[in-house]
């Protein structure tokens, strides 16, 4: 599949490249007035930041292990953020830490 889009096309490469649980894209249209408008899979699910508030610490806590891994899945596909991703990941955690007290 062709995809002309920067965004579709990265899309692509991490679902590619990452067992990150991204939707598969099926098309990108370009609109007018340079709109693009991308079809893809719908994934079940809630929203994050709908149900934060209900899980229990240790729920929270594993969801941030998560992200800390989905974080360094991408990183190790562009060497140049591994520094990054650990500046990043410190700020996550202080997050999360601040949102469980």
């Amino acid at each position: 599949m062709s995809v002309p889009h920067l965004e579709a096309s990265s899309f692509e490469f991490v679902r590619m490249r990452t067992t990150i649980p991204i939707p598969r894209i099926r098309r990108a249209i370009e609109g007018e007035d340079d709109y693009i408008f991308i079809v893809m899979d719908y994934i079940l699910g809630e929203r994050l930041d709908h149900v934060w508030s209900s899980p229990s610490l240790w729920s929270k806590l594993w969801v941030a292990l998560i992200l800390r891994r989905y974080i360094r899945q991408l990183c190790s596909s562009w060497p140049c953020c591994r520094f990054l991703s650990e500046v990043r990941w410190l700020y996550v955690w202080r997050q999360a830490m601040w949102t469980f007290s």
